[in-house]
């Protein structure tokens, strides 16, 4: 027996705290200190078990100074529901189809000559270099700064919902930017807008999450839980489950469906930003203030990397399509870090000192969004896709390929007031999009026919970016 643990049969876990603000009040109410200089949340747990147990004369325990690299083996979860567990097989189930109908797509394309990938490159690369201005909107019923603008998503891009820092939502119509309907969603800072079909989720300052339909003024429902503002959110991609991060330091898993909390994760140690789920739903990464971002495991619950690499906050968060081990992370430094989880090292406590794949100087000032294009019909069947009559360029040649052209280019937005699309083959600038002059850009999104950016600002304003036709 390890003479630094104490026998289960002697303790009743029940009665210990599992959150690290219960262990630090029961270290406090024992007369104990709350915390030693380094010490990580699973060693202070382990040291008010030791206290307990060798208060109530049933062990002695020497605690040693831990290391780090052990702090797996001593992890400790909060207990989820039942549901849960059906929840994880589900998500495991999906995260299969999606990786092998991506791998099998991977496969056919390897048919595919180099030549005829450059040129495809290319044809993309000119097709993005081709946005312009379309249109500008201020957006008079909004009395604060826009905060986030997103696309609808599977029916053609038809509208808009822009989020203000006054607490107010407005649904635009894409083809004139001609307001639909403005209301009052939040009590202030309105985080994020989130589609759902014809619905979408917000996010505010009031710690609330709600779901509205876009036909009708009335709230769907309400998610309670957060004790502090809440941001970012994304829908997995299975659309049966929402993630939301929030300044209390956490982020929170919801069942659409039943319109109930599943679980909280803890783990940052300052307010988080953002949220996002890779294609497949397998994973999730999170990031905020303290510049540290994790990725989750959605099978297991396990938070399986911590990357070391930017110096300040991060706000933006983008998984590459098509590429689910492929992340952009963006923040207060100006700087687009894109990671390759394949070829993490591990070092102590599952931190990766800066293994990014490259490091993007992007804008002078914070990013404040990233995006990567996403068509609306990834991973079809391959029967609808190969053989093809044509390629991308137009040329009619059968028994040829379709390629995939989700995850084919980046937009960044920055409060130096630029938008900036970058092609993800090697992540060149391909264009900048000038409109906000002197303002902080706030949120950009992608249209997912690729055929449209969207930009809002500090300055009220929503400008829409088109290009020649859709890629």
């Amino acid at each position: 027996m390890n003479p630094n643990s104490i026998p289960a049969s002697l303790i009743d876990y029940k009665d210990i705290p599992t959150t690290d603000d219960q262990v630090r009040l029961k270290l406090r109410s024992l007369g104990e200190p709350v915390t030693y200089f380094g010490e990580l949340n699973v060693n202070r747990r382990q040291r008010l078990i030791a206290h307990l147990g060798a208060s109530d004369g049933t062990a002695d325990v020497d605690m040693e100074e831990s290391d780090p690299s052990d702090e797996e083996d001593g992890e400790f979860y909060t207990p989820g529901p039942e549901e849960l567990l059906d929840i994880r097989y589900d998500i495991l189930k999906y995260a299969l189809v999606k990786a092998k109908s991506a791998q099998a797509l991977k496969i056919h394309e390897l048919g595919v000559s180099a030549l005829k990938h450059l040129q495809n490159r290319r044809l993309i690369g000119d097709k993005i270099a081709k946005f312009m201005l379309y249109g500008s909107q201020t957006l008079e019923s909004t009395q604060r700064a826009t905060s986030v603008v997103r696309f609808s998503r599977g029916n053609g891009a038809r509208y808009i919902a822009s989020g203000s820092w006054d607490g107010s939502v407005c649904i635009v119509n894409t083809a004139n930017l001609a307001v639909k309907k403005s209301f009052k969603a939040h009590e202030e800072k309105v985080g994020d807008v989130v589609w759902l079909g014809n619905q979408f989720f917000t996010s505010g300052n009031d710690n609330l999450v709600k779901l509205w339909a876009v036909n009708t003024d009335e709230t769907v429902a309400t998610l309670t839980g957060h004790t502090s503002r809440v941001v970012r959110m994304d829908v997995h991609p299975s659309q049966r489950l929402l993630a939301s991060a929030s300044h209390d330091s956490t982020w929170r898993l919801w069942d659409i469906t039943r319109q109930k909390e599943l679980y909280l994760q803890e783990g940052h140690t300052k307010a988080l930003s953002n949220v996002k789920f890779n294609d497949t739903g397998s994973l999730l990464a999170s990031a905020g203030q303290d510049a540290l971002p994790r990725i989750w495991d959605m099978r297991s619950g396990k938070n399986i990397m911590i990357m070391s690499g930017h110096i300040k906050p991060i706000h933006g968060l983008a998984w590459r399509p098509y590429q689910s081990h492929e992340l952009a992370t963006g923040g207060d430094d100006g700087m687009i870090k894109v990671w390759d989880l394949r070829y993490f090292r591990k070092g102590r406590g599952n931190v990766v000192m800066d293994g990014s794949k490259l490091a993007i100087p992007a804008h002078s000032k914070l990013i404040s969004d990233l995006k990567y294009f996403e068509r609306g019909d990834m991973y079809p069947e391959l029967k609808n896709r190969i053989p093809v009559d044509k390629t991308l360029d137009g040329e009619s040649q059968k028994g040829d390929i379709e390629l995939e052209t989700s995850g084919t280019y980046l937009v960044s937005s920055g409060y130096d007031g630029d938008v900036n699309v970058y092609t993800a083959d090697n992540y060149t600038k391909v264009k900048t999009l000038k409109g906000h002059l002197d303002n902080k850009v706030m949120s950009c999104d992608v249209s997912d026919n690729g055929q449209w950016i969207v930009s809002s600002a500090w300055d009220k304003s929503v400008k829409l970016w088109g290009g020649d036709n859709e890629v």
